[in-house]
Order: C-alpha cells, then structure tokens, then sequence
C-alpha cells in the first residue's frame, strides 16, 4: 500500500470519504489541520505514523464542528441546532 506523505494543496488531493461526506467548509478545516499536524509530526516521527496521526488530528477538528447524520454526511452543528428550533 502507497500512502501520500505530501500535506493537501487543495480539497482535490483528499481522500475520497472526505470529499464525498462533507462539505466544503469542512474539506477546509480537515485540509488545514492535516497540514498543520503533518509538518509538526514530521520532525517527531517517520513520515508514515506523522500521516496516521494528522488524519486523527484532522478528523478531530471537524468532529468540533460538524455532526454525523443518518446518511453519513457532516453536517455544521451550529445548523442543526438552528433548524430543530421549530
């Protein structure tokens, strides 16, 4: 198995599940703390166990913003609390 060790440029480089099941917003700020998390965890440990810790770093920083729905998409917390205001 090939891994990618480089960090995104841009929301067309991610992995699949993460472009199919959240928006873009989301795509940002998964894109964002992957990066960030990478270039720090590099110079901790080899390249691949810096890309399985940055993918858990990123998905932690969605998971602060965006819920999981039925259908498998995320979806802004801060919208679904809005929109059960019925």
């Amino acid at each position: 198995m090939q891994y990618s060790l480089m960090p995104y440029s841009n929301a067309n480089q991610l992995p699949t599940p993460i472009r199919v099941h959240l928006p873009p917003h989301a795509q940002r700020i998964y894109k964002s703390a992957f990066n960030h998390a990478y270039s720090n965890q590099l110079s901790k440990t080899s390249p691949h166990k810096a890309e399985i810790i940055s993918h858990k770093i990123a998905w932690s920083a969605v998971k602060k913003n965006y819920a999981k729905q039925p259908t498998g998409q995320r979806k802004n917390k801060d919208s679904s609390s809005n929109s059960n205001s019925n």
